[in-house]
């Protein structure tokens, strides 16, 4: 149990560099978190989340509910089941049931590219946020 604990929270931390290097990298000279002083209140931007999996049934759920009980607002959180051959679709697919702003992409591997960079990409190609 506590092994699966902290596999989750390797996973959570790992995607969460993942996406913040993506940001980075998208919009380099932009701030993520954006005020308009002239409407007193807050603009915040959607921020995508993207959860490479594969074969990660028995983790996958605690890593998206750690993503979907962010406080941040305005987010999308895009799984990419990377040919996965246990349930790990299946889990996803539940939670997406529940939360509307989860969404389930399957990609299948390319030639020439390493799994976890090709799903980051396919996910990064479904985000609509920052």
């Amino acid at each position: 149990m506590a092994g699966q604990l902290l596999w989750s929270l390797f996973l959570f931390i790992n995607t969460l560099l993942i996406v913040i290097a993506l940001i980075v990298e998208k919009r380099s000279r932009r701030e993520i978190l954006q005020f308009k002083g002239s409407e007193g209140g807050n603009d915040l931007p959607l921020i995508s989340v993207i959860i490479p999996a594969r074969n990660e049934e028995h983790n996958i759920g605690d890593c998206i509910g750690s993503v979907l009980n962010s406080e941040y607002p305005y987010l999308e959180v895009i799984v990419v089941d990377d040919e996965s051959d246990d349930g790990t679709a299946e889990v996803v697919e539940r939670f997406m049931k529940e939360d509307r702003r989860l969404c389930l992409v399957r990609s299948q591997r390319q030639e020439g590219w390493v799994g976890k960079n090709h799903a980051l990409y396919k996910g990064s190609l479904c985000a609509n946020g920052e």
